[in-house]
């Protein structure tokens, strides 16, 4: 192992002390190897090079920032990313010490309607449960944990050993521990709080276990609760006695997080807190939960996406993008859009830039404000913020580059959202009555937008894909499908449209995306997002859906690249909220999509060869239109639609794409059939199909 352990993120953890030589002679843990070397050698596969045999993969906790302040692996190890520290789970039965990487077996989810994740952990003679989950606190957020032991049989009256183990590294390296100190049910590492426990533990026991196995120090039989070190190597052990069979000493309760976030009231907690903050939870979000079902895994995939994204949306986080804002929308937590919006308007200068480099970018801001006021229908964000915008177009005016006709590799390919945001400038000054405005707003965007189609127009009479594949990266492909999805700027079936996703699919494996970026490997976010553009193209996405389906953990979270074999994590983080995101447009698009003022009723369902005979309930699913309800019932061939609408605007059509198995029998409201589309008015109630599934005998 070289200095390639000691990744460190400035500002956030202490950087690391300990030489190679130090380390060198360590007994690590497999969880740790797994997960820390990213820059190992890496493969050719089918052409293309990849990265390495890393598992990054895990679930995250986040803060009142949205930052991850708590990651949980594969078998319940917990590492603190802002400290570096690392928390496993040890049992001591007999003799034998089980732990990370020596369980018998380990099964592991989240809970669907609450930010919950449940490791158990098999062992010789039973096992144990480990309950990770948010607690809410009077100033701020932190983590709770219980433990609970399971015995098999007669071995429910031994006794046996819980042991959390705190060690200086964590799954993005090594960071010194100096200082380690237990006092009062309080565990501080380096001065800072880190445990809270419920109960008095039986055991604790601190040393400067860095060479060798720890184990061999425990045997010694010291029981130390304050240690330091120079070289920062400080290990700890806190023990709990456990006999299974008494329920009173069965469970063990703890919590994670700086004692500042609670009151004096709250350090003491009791086995009820994971119920009370499970009811809280449910309470605020519940709604949501209940948008879609399909009575498949889907159902669980889109549930605890929906808990990861409200969890990586604070509204102290200035990192949220504008494909946050979209989800967020179509979801209607309109609140935390709206919040994300007011504070990216805030910090627009005088001359219509925007002060924090990350997160939302003028255009984008735009675009993301006018999809929230679709949705909503809220006007008031538009007439007070009104002055910020019109300085923002000017400074999209000011500092936009006309396309060019002979274009360098790099130049910019596309002003997608600056035109887009010229465009969605002029319809909000209609709202606000600012008709010099409005003019204004629309000629710049019409000149940039003929500008565009221009510069698109000359390079479909040459050899588009010679030339993508000379000037283009795969993230530059993706930019430019922009154009379709989210901004649809284009109508569907543009011939340079086809052009770029046929040499973005050059550029997959199995459905996804292969990025060359620093880990290589497949990237999931690049994916989820094709999948988007591909269903709003009416072209097959159903290979990126299943690839999704394949490479998602058992919580339900997806790292941001994965080795296209293995399917495990290879890149920076193990669980991306960026993945969340577009996971949870893609599944939203699949049943209803709004463009060109029609309603699209299950886009990616009935025309799929993937859903034979769909069972599908949508509640009270925003709209661009209004909430809308669904429920598509399959008996025998026999596929029956009953829909019902609140509308804020009545769409010009509903329609419905069929496919090849499919005969209409009877709609309450049909406008016209045209092959496979069915055109229906807004106020229809039912539609009823017979589809007739043809195998073909090989």
């Amino acid at each position: 192992m070289g200095y390639h352990l000691f990744k460190t993120r400035a500002g956030m953890r202490p950087n690391p002390l300990l030489s190679t030589v130090t380390i060198k002679n360590w007994l690590l843990p497999a969880w740790f190897v797994k997960q820390s070397n990213p820059s190992g050698p890496g493969y050719v596969f089918d052409c293309c090079r990849f990265a390495n045999l890393c598992y990054r993969n895990w679930t995250a906790f986040c803060d009142e920032n949205g930052e991850e302040t708590l990651a949980v692996d594969e078998e319940g190890t917990i590492s603190f990313s802002k400290l570096g520290v690392s928390v496993e789970i040890w049992v001591k039965s007999g003799n034998a010490f089980f732990r990370p990487g020596r369980f018998f077996r380990t099964q592991q989810k989240a809970a669907s309607n609450f930010l919950c994740i449940k490791t158990k952990n098999f062992f010789q003679n039973g096992f144990f449960e480990s309950r990770i989950f948010r607690i809410d606190g009077s100033n701020g957020i932190s983590m709770g944990m219980e433990i609970e032991f399971h015995a098999k049989g007669e071995y429910a009256f031994s006794n046996w050993l819980l042991l959390l183990v705190i060690r200086p590294f964590d799954h993005n390296g090594l960071a010194p521990i100096n200082r380690m100190e237990y006092k009062n049910l309080h565990l501080k590492v380096n001065n800072k709080e880190l445990i809270q426990f419920e109960t008095e533990p039986n055991i604790v026991f601190c040393t400067q276990g860095g060479a060798g196995d720890i184990t061999e120090y425990f045997k010694l039989e010291q029981n130390n609760d304050l240690v330091s070190s120079s070289a920062g190597n400080c290990t700890g052990m806190i023990g709990y006695l456990i006999r299974p069979a008494d329920d009173l000493v069965n469970r063990v309760g703890l919590k994670i997080g700086p004692s500042k976030l609670f009151s004096s009231q709250e350090i003491y907690f009791s086995k009820g807190w994971l119920g009370v903050n499970e009811q809280k939870w449910i309470s605020r979000f519940c709604y949501q939960h209940r948008m879609i079902k399909t009575d498949l895994k889907i159902d669980y995939l889109y549930q605890t996406n929906c808990n990861y994204l409200n969890m990586f949306s604070s509204n102290l986080n200035e990192g949220v993008d504008v494909y946050r804002i979209l989800a967020l929308n179509r979801l209607g937590l309109y609140e935390k859009s709206r919040a994300f919006l007011v504070a990216a308007l805030k910090k627009v200068r005088w001359d219509g830039s925007i002060v924090s480099s990350k997160g939302l970018t003028p255009e984008t801001l735009v675009c993301a404000l006018k999809d929230y006021y679709r949705f909503s229908g809220d006007q008031k964000i538009i007439k007070d913020y009104w002055q910020v915008l019109r300085r923002i177009g000017f400074w999209l005016i000011q500092n936009k580059k006309s396309v060019p006709i002979n274009l360098a590799p790099s130049c910019e390919w596309h002003l997608g959202w600056t035109c887009a945001a010229l465009n969605e400038l002029s319809k909000m000054g209609e709202i606000c009555g600012a008709f010099e405005d409005v003019r204004f707003f629309r000629e710049h965007f019409q000149e940039l937008w003929a500008d565009i189609l221009s510069f698109f127009s000359h390079r479909v009479k040459g050899n588009l894909q010679e030339i993508f594949c000379k000037e283009l990266s795969v993230i530059k492909l993706m930019d430019c499908l922009c154009l379709s999805f989210p901004l649809g700027l284009y109508p569907r079936n543009e011939r340079f449209i086809e052009e770029l996703i046929l040499q973005v699919k050059t550029a997959t494996y199995h459905g996804g995306v292969i990025s060359p970026l620093e880990f290589q490997g497949v990237d999931l976010g690049l994916t989820a997002k094709l999948g988007s553009i591909l269903l709003r193209e009416g072209l097959q996405y159903e290979p990126i859906f299943k690839f999704l389906n394949e490479t998602v953990s058992s919580t339900g979270s997806w790292p941001d690249r994965i080795h296209p074999v293995l399917k495990r994590g290879i890149g920076v983080t193990g669980h991306s909220p960026e993945v969340c995101c577009h996971f949870l447009l893609l599944l939203r698009n699949m049943m209803v999509m709004e463009e060109d003022g029609m309603l699209h009723l299950l886009p990616g369902v009935l025309s799929s060869f993937s859903w034979h005979y769909p069972n599908i309930e949508l509640r009270r699913l925003p709209t661009i239109f209004g909430e809308i309800s669904l429920r598509c019932r399959s008996v025998g061939d026999i596929i029956q639609i009953d829909f019902s609408a609140d509308y804020r605007i009545k769409p010009q059509q509903i329609r419905l794409k069929l496919n090849a198995w499919d005969r209409l029998l009877y709609s309450d409201s049909v406008i016209g059939q045209t092959g496979k589309w069915v055109a229906l008015g807004p106020d229809f109630k039912m539609l009823r199909l017979r589809r007739t599934i043809k195998i073909s005998m090989s």
